[in-house]
């Protein structure tokens, strides 16, 4: 599977016995619709989520 976001190889999660156990990588909304990698998730999906919770947050407290 590749990600939507860089277009390289999702990687696949593994066990400390070797056995994988996930290879769907990560939900890469609200960046792109698919899958991300876990590099792209962690510097790009994640901060931006918390950008969008920060100012969902700002616009909540203006409007009251």
């Amino acid at each position: 599977m590749m990600c939507v976001i860089c277009k390289k190889e999702i990687e696949k999660q593994y066990t400390e016995d070797g056995e994988m156990y996930w290879d769907q990588g990560n939900d890469a909304l609200p960046v792109a619709d698919g899958r991300c990698c876990s590099k792209c998730d962690k510097t790009i999906v994640l901060p931006m989520r918390f950008t969008d919770m920060q100012m969902s947050l700002l616009n909540g407290d203006k409007n009251e």
